[in-house]
């Protein structure tokens, strides 16, 4: 998880993912999206957000992608 963390902070989040499991794509807006969502996931118990809250934002963010 540290690793995950550290990737991205060093703006190489694209390390993290497998690129057998995308074909070998290119970083895209769903990569990115999945990437946040990961990291929200691990973060500290004490900073994490309620399981409720964190499908909320995202359907919430769904909704302005269809909107936008």
């Amino acid at each position: 998880m540290d690793w995950v963390r550290l990737c991205d902070q060093e703006g190489r989040g694209m390390d993290c993912i497998d690129r057998d499991i995308v074909g070998g794509e290119q970083q895209s807006k769903a990569m990115d999206e999945l990437l946040e969502v990961s990291l929200r996931c691990i973060l500290p118990a004490d900073n994490a957000t309620n399981l409720g809250r964190f499908m909320w934002n995202i359907c919430l963010k769904r909704k302005e992608q269809m909107f936008a």
